[in-house]
């Protein structure tokens, strides 16, 4: 498979068929983590697998605008076979490097790890979607999250219901520059 097919199985998809997904496919997505670098190989991640508290984490989540009305929860995340809650352990992002392991590293590191994730679950054939419009704290207290781990994301992972179409982009032109910043790449 080429990489453009693969980019197109990890389009954001909010509505999936009311199908289970089987534990070991589960367990064969959560074992990537296994295998994502990260820096000085921390692993700096913690992920909780949601199955009955899915309409409370969908309450801690904010309009995907971010807009101030809070009546624009994304609730359709209540209704995916998998919901992965993605944090960081902070103990763990700190041992090496302080607050840039925490601040900086881990972030990186969680995202590569989501993102790989992602690409596991549509090698089995799954559609997902990554969300970061959240609320921290509303998670760390719904959950009763010890205080050193740090939501940073949900994932959400089953069989699509939807036909993802093209998203915006930008050209290429518009962020990619020269080593001096000067003319951006492919402009004279």
């Amino acid at each position: 498979m080429d990489l453009d097919s693969v980019l197109k199985l990890i389009e954001n998809v909010r509505k999936y068929e009311v199908k289970n997904v089987d534990d070991n496919d589960i367990k064969e997505i959560l074992e990537v983590s296994k295998k994502t670098p990260s820096a000085s190989n921390t692993q700096p991640w913690a992920i909780v697998l949601v199955k009955e508290n899915k309409e409370e984490l969908a309450e801690c989540t904010l309009d995907p605008l971010l807009r101030e009305e809070n009546s624009m929860k994304q609730t359709w995340i209540k209704d995916a076979p998998i919901v992965l809650l993605i944090c960081i352990d902070v103990k763990r992002a700190r041992v090496r490097f302080g607050r840039t392991g925490e601040n900086i590293f881990a972030i990186q590191d969680t995202a590569v790890l989501i993102h790989n994730m992602r690409l596991k679950a549509a090698e089995k054939g799954f559609a997902s979607c990554w969300v970061r419009e959240i609320s921290p704290h509303k998670i760390k207290e719904c959950f009763n999250l010890p205080l050193f781990i740090e939501p940073v994301g949900i994932l959400t992972i089953g069989y699509s219901l939807e036909r993802v179409g093209k998203r915006p982009a930008l050209d290429l032109e518009d962020f990619v520059y020269l080593e001096t910043y000067g003319s951006p790449y492919g402009c004279s």
